[in-house]
Formats: structure tokens, C-alpha cells, sequence
């Protein structure tokens, strides 16, 4: 039979039947409307390259190291006004959210376990975030460690230095009281010579009182270029400050997450940043965005797009 032959013969007999092809159509028009349906778009990198590729691998390892691409949050504003005012206690605690470290006792105030930021905690999806109020704080913290550190070793070597002259000074046939004395004076010696070098070094980084975040001169000096304009930012720390109208708080998703997950992440993510303990006092804003962001969206935009298309 030929092909002519068979496609009249299929004419001839949905002519002769046509309720029945139309039921046929509709239940294959269905069936494959349920199918469609199933579809998920996806941009994962195994899709684009091959896993097996030395690319890929290095990718891979460099995400368990140090988290998937960023979620940025940017943090728009007056960059003087931002970290220089109580604005920058907020962006530490947002960035304390958003990590999943906000402490127990403050997640009462936080929304709570069930929460943005209590969820975050629990899921674990988030790897490290970077931000400025932390990088502040941090800054602040480990310049008082050092001073603590630095203190103490400068206590024991004028312990030591005293304990060296006094014996010397007996050895030397001095009486008692004069030999306690020349120890006396070595370590009081030995702790001004600290104290200039601490001087010295506070007069050439403008520190005039001991730092902490809500020390205005300290931010100041620790953030913006004194060579620059005012409020224009040191350009080491571009990817904290880029602008003098910008911060940016990067939060690092922990590898091998399921697109589920890292969707439902980003929603949490963008519910912490709404919350009204975070709401900038200066006229700042908040924009959640970044490559999994837009990836997340542009995944969903298309599925909705399958779904009213069917």
C-alpha cells in the first residue's frame, strides 16, 4: 500500500469516526499538557559544562571551599551616613540574620524560630556572608585583641626586664633597696617604650579613643580615603564599599544545593531583608540581587510563562 493510500485510508476513517479522533486528540493534547507541566527549567553548571571537565572540577571545589556564587545584597544610600550613624549596628545584625548566627536569646526580637532568620539557622544553607557592619565590628574587635595581647607582652617583658636588673644590680654588690630600684626604673621604662610605640601608632591611623563600631572617627578613618573627597571609600575594600552611595553584603550558599532549596533560600533571604528591625533611619535602601537571584527568577518567570501558554 502506498503512502498516498494509507493517508486516505486515515482520512476516510477519521471522517467516518470524528467524535472519536477528538477524544483521541483531547486525551494526547492533555497528556502531553501534564508532561509539559513537569518541566523544570534549570540553569545548574553541569547543564552548560561537562561534569567531568577540569573546569567544572575546579568550580566545584572552589564552591565547597567558599560557597556557591553570591546573593548580593545591595545597601543603597549615603555611604557617610550608613556607617557612621546606628544605621551600622543594623547592618550587623542583618548580616548576623542572614548567615543563620543570630544568636538564640535574639531571635525572640528577630521574628522568632519561625522567622527569616530563625529558618535560616535551621537550614543551614547559607556558607559565610561578608558585609560591611561585620567587617567593621570585626576590624574593631581584632584591634582590641591585639591591644590586649600586645599589653600583656609588654607587662611580661618589663617583669622580666625588672627581675634582670635587680639580680644584676646585686651581683654587682648593690644593696637590696638599690637593686629593687634600678628594677623599678627598667620596668617603667620598658612600658613607656610601649606606650610611645602605641602612641605613634594611633597618631598615624587617627585613632584618638579605643575603636568600636559607634566610634564615628574610627569607622571613618578604617572606611574612607583621606586623600579623596569626602565620603569617597578606601578602594581595597571596593568590594564591600564600591561606591560612595553603596554597600554590598554578600551571602555565600553552601554547594550541591538542590534548586528547591537554594529558591527557598533566597526567599528567606529576601524576607530577613524586608524585616522592620533592619529598616535603614537615613534614607538607605536594600535590593536583593546577584546571579542566583536573577537565575531563580528567570527559571520561575519561564515556568509560569509553559504553564499560561498551555
Amino acid at each position: 500500500m502506498t503512502a498516498a493510500r494509507i493517508i486516505s485510508a486515515l482520512a476516510g476513517g477519521a471522517a467516518r469516526r470524528p467524535r472519536l479522533v477528538i477524544a483521541i486528540a483531547i486525551v494526547l493534547a492533555l497528556a502531553g499538557a501534564a508532561l509539559a507541566l513537569r518541566l523544570r527549567p534549570t540553569a545548574a553548571t553541569d547543564t552548560l559544562v561537562s561534569s567531568s571537565s577540569g573546569p567544572y572540577k575546579a568550580t566545584q571545589s572552589f564552591y565547597r571551599s567558599f560557597g556557591e556564587e553570591p546573593v548580593e545584597v545591595l545597601v543603597g544610600g549615603n555611604l557617610q551616613q550608613l556607617v557612621l550613624s546606628t544605621d551600622i549596628e543594623r547592618l550587623v545584625g542583618l548580616e548576623g540574620c542572614l548567615s543563620g548566627n543570630a544568636p538564640a536569646g535574639g531571635l525572640a526580637s528577630e521574628g522568632g524560630t519561625k522567622g527569616p532568620c530563625g529558618q535560616l539557622a535551621r537550614a543551614h544553607t547559607v556558607k559565610v556572608v561578608f558585609g560591611p557592619g561585620t567587617f567593621v565590628n570585626e576590624a574593631a574587635n581584632q584591634i582590641d585583641e591585639q591591644l590586649v595581647t600586645q599589653t600583656r607582652q609588654a607587662e611580661t617583658q618589663a617583669k622580666q626586664a625588672q627581675e634582670v636588673v635587680t639580680r644584676s644590680a646585686r651581683a654587682r654588690g648593690l644593696t637590696n633597696a638599690e637593686a629593687v630600684t634600678l628594677g623599678r626604673q627598667a620596668s617603667k621604662i620598658t612600658i613607656e617604650r610601649f606606650q610611645e610605640g602605641l602612641l605613634r601608632a594611633a597618631l598615624q591611623y587617627g585613632l584618638t579613643s579605643q575603636p568600636s563600631i559607634d566610634n564615628a572617627k574610627f569607622v571613618s578613618t578604617l572606611v574612607f580615603d583621606s586623600s579623596k573627597p569626602a565620603g569617597t571609600p578606601k578602594q581595597r575594600f571596593a568590594y564591600l564599599f564600591p561606591s560612595p552611595n553603596a554597600a554590598l553584603i554578600s551571602v555565600r550558599l553552601r554547594s550541591g544545593l538542590s534548586e528547591s532549596a537554594r529558591t527557598h533560600t533566597i526567599a528567606l533571604i529576601r524576607s530577613a531583608v524586608a524585616m522592620s528591625q533592619w529598616r535603614l533611619q537615613h534614607g538607605g535602601f536594600y535590593l536583593v540581587t546577584g546571579e542566583p537571584v536573577i537565575v531563580a527568577d528567570l527559571s520561575h518567570s519561564i515556568t509560569s510563562s509553559i504553564e499560561l501558554l498551555l
